[in-house]
Order: structure tokens, then C-alpha cells, then sequence
């Protein structure tokens, strides 16, 4: 956006950049100087998290593509056992045995690959939590701390309130928050 700024002294422009950032532009009375401040403010921030989104595809979806797919055969072939008679239900039948072996195999390999990711993003959460904080996790593998955890990072937050360190500490909790979400739902896909 184009904005022509007046003569008058300590003129202000503020308006809307592309992308959602904030332009400032200040012109003094008695030089002819301009002094602009470009602020990126959550535009790059929320392109960040655009290309996450692009670049991050669904950890399981080729692999309950193929669940998918053997569940409806395993379903035609269902029906078509209870409409067979003879000898042909019994090819139905080992129709049906040989998918629901299918079945198996697929959901062992999903299992596998949620296992391994599960050590991933349980490595992951431990190295997003604050250094002097320690996690434990139950014999289900759930964050048994996790709510005093939280309460630790918001006293950190209050303590650091009005300092530099503040925001340091709230992108070290947002890590922390989104390493557990990641973690818990890798968590509850091994245990289906």
C-alpha cells in the first residue's frame, strides 16, 4: 500500500504491508529524511507454519490407505462367502482367511511404524522440556506429570513477566506443549 506522508512535522503512516506485516514510516519537518520500520509481525511465522503443514503428510495415511482397502475386500468377500453355496463357499471362506491374514499383516505394520515413532516423539518431548524440568512418564507411557509440568512452565512465565526472558520461555512452552500433543497422539495410534 502506497501512502504519501505529509510535510507537517513527526508525520505517521501506518498501514498494511503484504503478508500481514505492519508498515511505519515517519517523516521529520526540517530534514527531508524518511524513516520507515518494516515489522514482519506473524507473517513469517504464519508461513512457517504453512510449510510445516505442506511439507508434514500424514505419518499413516499410505499405510491405512492399504487397512482401508483390505477392510472393504475383506467385507465383499464377506458377503459374497454368505451368498455362495457349496464348493464355492468354501473358496469364499479361504478367500476370507487369506484377507483377514491381510488384515493382520497391515495392522502389524502400522503398529511397527506408530512404535517407531513413538520413540521418536517421546525423544522429541524430552528434548523440548526445559532443562532443570524432568518428565515421567506412567506404565502406560503417559506423561504422568504433565499438569505439573504446565504449573512449573506458567510460574516460570509469571516470574518472568516484563523481562527478555519471557518470550524465550513461552516458545519453550509452546515446543513443550506441541511435542506432548504430538507424543500423546503417536501414543493413543499404538494403542488402537
Amino acid at each position: 500500500m502506497t501512502v504519501p506522508l505529509l510535510n507537517d512535522a513527526d508525520a505517521t503512516v501506518n498501514g498494511e504491508g503484504g503478508s500481514g506485516s505492519t508498515v511505519t514510516a515517519t517523516r521529520n519537518a526540517d530534514s527531508s529524511s524518511l524513516s520507515a520500520n518494516i515489522t514482519e509481525g506473524n507473517a513469517n511465522k504464519k508461513k512457517d507454519q504453512l510449510d510445516e503443514l505442506k511439507n508434514e503428510k500424514d505419518r499413516y495415511h499410505e499405510i491405512n490407505e492399504i487397512i482401508s482397502d483390505t477392510e472393504r475386500n475383506l467385507d465383499k468377500l464377506s458377503k459374497a462367502k454368505d451368498r455362495a453355496f457349496g464348493k464355492n463357499k468354501v473358496a469364499a471362506i479361504k478367500d476370507e482367511i487369506k484377507a483377514q491374514k491381510e488384515l493382520i499383516k497391515n495392522n502389524k505394520d502400522l503398529l511397527d511404524e506408530a512404535e517407531d515413532y513413538l520413540e521418536l516423539d517421546k525423544q522429541e518431548l524430552i528434548n523440548n522440556t526445559a532443562s532443570n524440568l524432568t518428565i515421567e512418564f506412567d506404565e502406560k507411557g503417559r506423561i504422568a506429570n504433565y499438569e505439573a509440568l504446565q504449573n512449573s512452565y506458567i510460574k516460570r512465565l509469571q516470574a518472568a513477566a516484563g523481562t527478555d526472558r519471557y518470550e524465550d520461555i513461552e516458545k519453550e512452552y509452546e515446543r513443550f506443549k506441541e511435542a506432548a500433543e504430538r507424543y500423546e497422539g503417536t501414543l493413543n495410534k499404538v494403542e488402537e
